[in-house]
């Protein structure tokens, strides 16, 4: 029975790995494509780390295939090597493969926790689908606010505020498991891929770590040695992926230390080599603003981080136009990846400014700009399909809400089912006050379907 069992996990294991090849291991919508009869088809991205660590699966297979037909290897020697190589590709995944992407793959990472961010703004208790008019609003009272996409200062991961492993204690330990790459965007987006390939690299290990044969005994090796190489192995992985927020870390220290003095270049220069050991930093809100800062006192100030910088004030102090103005100029594609995206969160806010002012037309017209620039943004989205409905605008919400459900399935998060009924749910009051009752009975289906 136990060889059996033995036999089985072994065929499972090679199919498992087999599917990780096949399958996606992480990827990102980052927009739609238009489809037949009014669908739409999520665009994804997908990070360098996933063609690595696909090539890398792909040569353990290999060389287990042409050890294991060597006529001079031994059957407990296939064991030892077939076992090893499954315990060597478990710790890979577990330890690198999140680090790799959510720290070197910015442009994949910064989209992943912005989409998280926008799912939280809206499924969290005091999110917009708990809190919109669909639950709260009665006729007699005034319009419920869409919320903003919380906090404003977006990051991908936190800034380090350490310089030596001395500095790192127990408390930190929530931002360790973060700059090892295990965030709520990369849980939110990693794809059945990668778990193929993290089980299947157990069934490897652990099946091969038995011979079918009873008369055959386990080497040393293959009992303990391993495993306690594999931890070593895995420990010093994640040491070595913590390298680069500390260097980063102390570059950051270096550069506030030179701010403070007044060598405003030099804390530009070490700031940005913060930003080429930890390349995802630089799409926070903070590190952004802090450069933009930096060109200011130095006389750049029409520098794409100035003029970010300056949109933002204007922001805050409530010059609405001027800022719209600034933001839209930052969005041109001539600007880096972050800029635009900084920028398009600056514009998101403030057409959720003017949707909650009353100025549903105008927030209506600059909420469908945005969602031309990037049509995967759910937040902008969902606001739309608010103003849409106020606006009775029956093709556009139908068209919104396809779009909305389109992106929103690609989450793994299972509180969307709430924002998606919501949004069927506006279809259905809009079909009701146009007297569309077929319609009504259709939507209303799907909002309880969800």
């Amino acid at each position: 029975m136990l060889s059996l069992a033995l036999g089985l996990a072994r065929i499972l294991s090679f199919l498992l790995l087999g599917l990780a090849l096949a399958l996606p291991w992480y990827r990102v919508p980052v927009g739609l494509r238009p489809g037949a009869q009014d669908s739409y088809a999520v665009v994804f991205l997908e990070p360098h780390s996933t063609v690595i660590f696909k090539i890398l699966v792909a040569a353990s297979l290999v060389a287990i295939l042409i050890y294991c037909s060597r006529r001079s290897a031994t059957p407990m020697r296939r064991l030892t090597v077939v076992s090893g190589i499954g315990l060597f590709l478990l710790v890979l995944l577990t330890t690198s493969f999140a680090p790799l992407t959510m720290q070197r793959c910015a442009k994949v990472a910064a989209q992943a926790e912005w989409l998280t961010d926008q799912n939280f703004s809206l499924i969290l208790p005091t999110g917009d689908s708990l809190s919109e008019e669909e639950y709260s609003y009665q006729s007699f009272e005034p319009l419920v606010s869409i919320t903003d996409v919380m906090p404003r200062a977006f990051q991908v991961l936190p800034a380090p505020e350490f310089t030596t492993p001395l500095d790192l204690h127990l408390t930190q330990l929530p931002e360790t498991i973060l700059w090892l790459g295990y965030t709520s965007g990369f849980c939110q987006f990693v794809g059945r891929g990668w778990f193929c390939g993290l089980f299947g690299a157990i069934l490897l290990f652990a099946s091969f770590s038995r011979p079918l044969r009873t008369d055959l005994v386990p080497t040393k090796i293959s009992t303990w040695r391993f495993p306690i190489i594999a931890l070593i192995g895995g420990i010093a992985l994640e040491g070595f992926w913590l390298v680069f927020p500390f260097a980063a870390g102390t570059e950051l220290h270096r550069a506030r230390l030179d701010a403070s003095e007044g060598g405003f270049e030099g804390a530009r220069i070490h700031l940005d080599r913060a930003f080429g050991l930890l390349p995802s930093l630089r799409s926070n809100t903070d590190m952004l603003f802090e450069r933009g800062w930096l060109d200011r006192r130095i006389g750049q100030t029409n520098s794409a981080e100035s003029r970010l910088v300056q949109a933002v004030e204007e922001e805050e102090e409530h010059l609405s136009a001027r800022a719209w103005t600034h933001y839209e100029q930052l969005l041109q594609a001539q600007n880096s990846n972050e800029i635009r995206a900084e920028a398009y969160r600056g514009a998101l806010r403030l057409a959720l400014r003017d949707l909650n002012s009353g100025l549903e037309e105008r927030a209506a017209a600059r909420l469908s700009d945005l969602l031309v620039l990037d049509n995967s943004c759910i937040k902008a989205n969902y606001a739309l399909q608010l103003a849409d409905l106020r606006l009775h605008r029956k093709a556009a919400l139908e068209r919104d809400v396809v779009q909305f459900e389109t992106v929103y399935k690609t989450f793994q998060s299972l509180e969307k089912i709430a924002p998606i009924a919501t949004a069927h749910r506006r279809l259905a009051e809009l079909d009701f006050e146009t007297n569309d009752a077929a319609d009504v009975t259709e939507q209303l289906r799907a909002a309880a379907k969800e």
